[in-house]
């Protein structure tokens, strides 16, 4: 099964794997999922898990292949087995992709660690694909955020989080500050004294559509690189 799975993950052509999936008593499916995991700490068990899944804990950075990973009780399978790993999914894939898959599960499985990925494990990597696309390019990220996103970061630091979570809500709402005092659940009051909060550092160019995407993109991968702020923080505001 080792074989097997090296053949899966160096991206093997669907007719080359049927000798070695008959070989290791491997039905082999439509679509796969990589799973990349670490462990916790020096008492993570061996997951056991059911003799479908293709098992590649020996290797420096361990994984798993689950076959026909969209059938019921998959998902569920992997949240109940992998207790005391950190885990994310890859996409399902072809078999032929099974490589794919798993590249993207680890870069999903290393923002969570890093923190910049909050999601419980599993991580869900598909669902979090703009952030894992972003940081591939950090360094033109972070200049991307100094450009765009001057003025909000020379307010005040407890503003900020609050200020850049309005502003990127107030962009997929098309600033109805109505639909965004329910997203953020604030009171409509609330957002507009934020709008206007914003308005005054940004000035015209806040409501410039040219640069909607550009903003839109900054802003995610700025609240994703900082963590909310503590209470204290917060209270150190006494109002928006």
């Amino acid at each position: 099964r080792r074989r097997l799975l090296e053949l899966l993950l160096a991206g093997s052509p669907r007719a080359e794997l049927r000798g070695p999936a008959q070989e290791a008593d491997w039905v082999l499916p439509r679509t796969v999922a990589a799973v990349a995991l670490r462990e916790r700490g020096p008492d993570t068990r061996h997951p056991v898990l059911p003799p479908d899944v293709l098992l590649g804990l020996h290797l420096s950075e361990p994984c798993l292949i689950v076959p026909d990973p969209e059938g019921p009780g998959r998902a569920r399978m992997l949240e109940k087995h992998l207790t005391g790993w950190t885990a994310a999914i890859g996409p399902a894939v072809a078999v032929a992709e099974a490589g794919a898959s798993l590249r993207l599960a680890r870069e999903a499985l290393e923002l969570a660690c890093q923190g910049l990925i909050t999601a419980a494990s599993p991580v869900v990597a598909e669902r979090h694909m703009p952030i894992v696309v972003m940081m591939r390019e950090r360094l033109l990220v972070e200049k991307v955020i100094d450009r765009r996103l001057g003025p909000l970061l020379r307010a005040r630091p407890a503003q900020r989080y609050r200020l850049a979570e309005t502003l990127l809500t107030c962009l997929e709402c098309g600033f109805n500050a109505t639909e965004v005092s329910s997203r953020l659940h604030l009171h409509p009051q609330t957002v507009r004294y934020r709008l206007r909060q914003l308005e005054d550092l940004f000035g015209d160019a806040l409501h410039t559509t040219s640069d909607r995407l550009e903003l839109h993109m900054a802003l995610h991968a700025w609240l994703a690189l900082n963590a909310e702020p503590t209470a204290a923080a917060r209270d150190d505001l006494s109002y928006g």
